[in-house]
């Protein structure tokens, strides 16, 4: 099997190390099930990697053979910023930026590997870069998104951009609402990125992330089964399913002792790991 016939996936983050570990530690899952992967990240985080040691902008990989052993290795584009630029200061500028000069750079990197003939079986962006999936469109790749919180945050998300108008007002913190798969809810439990009084730009990007939801295959959960499991079966079908509130405190030690198993088998992640796989392999 030549090069251009192994499996490629592109792993696309933000320069912030909250969001490049989870991506890293997913990335490694993936090599040691025989996948070549590729993190590409803005040049901030080379730069950041200069001030900050513990930062990785490297990996160990295996010498260019015809048959390469699977490896993780980096690239970085450019947001368009100098890399000095207050990027946490001026958040607004900067994701105007890396909507803009950032999507033409990662798109031109792209570009480079299809012409040298490694193209890319799958890309994995998270939320907070909505246009990621408008360039794998464009290339014909299928996107995924992994989502690095829970994914009864990821549903109440969905519910709120999709629908705004099942929520109330969200004036009163001690207002109830009910979601599938969840207990009752109030307020005052929700995200404040959905509040009223947000005018974060995060709110902009988990909204156009929603609305967009047609141009991502999959979305990774960063949780297994046995820990949210009505949530995932609300999600993955998109149909009312009864709160579960009352059975939580019974079931908390049987939770407890499934989570251990999960992960000493490997967990219901690392089946769903291997589905993943397959379903952008046989695309």
């Amino acid at each position: 099997m030549g090069v251009e016939d192994q499996v490629h996936v592109l792993v696309v983050t933000m320069a912030w190390q909250g969001h490049i570990n989870p991506m890293l530690k997913l990335a490694k899952r993936l090599v040691s099930k025989g996948v070549h992967v590729t993190i590409a990240t803005t040049e901030g985080t080379r730069y950041l990697a200069t001030q900050k040691p513990n930062i990785p902008t490297s990996f160990t990989t295996a010498e260019n053979t015809t048959v390469r052993t699977p490896q993780i290795s980096l690239e970085f584009f450019s947001d368009g910023l100098d890399l000095e630029f207050d990027r946490l200061k001026y958040f607004d500028s900067y994701i105007e930026s890396l909507e803009t000069i950032g999507y033409i750079n990662l798109s031109n990197l792209i570009q480079d590997f299809t012409n040298d003939g490694k193209k890319f079986s799958c890309i994995i962006s998270n939320p907070f870069m909505p246009w990621v999936p408008k360039i794998a469109t464009k290339y014909g790749i299928p996107c995924a998104v992994l989502w690095i919180q829970a994914c009864t945050v990821y549903s109440i998300y969905y519910h709120y951009f999709k629908n705004p108008n099942s929520f109330p007002t969200m004036i009163d913190p001690h207002e109830f609402i009910e979601l599938p798969g969840m207990p009752k809810l109030q307020v005052k439990d929700l995200p404040s990125f959905i509040l009223p009084s947000c005018s974060h730009p995060i709110r902009k990007l988990v909204s156009s992330f929603i609305q967009n939801l047609d141009e991502i295959k999959w979305v990774l959960g960063n949780s297994f089964d046995e820990l949210e499991e009505e949530v995932i079966k609300s999600m993955a079908s998109l149909h009312p399913i009864c709160p579960i509130a009352a059975k939580i405190q019974k079931r908390a030690l049987e939770l407890k002792e499934a989570a251990k198993k999960a992960v000493a088998d490997g967990g219901s992640s690392d089946a769903n790991i291997d589905q993943f796989i397959r379903e952008f392999i046989e695309k």
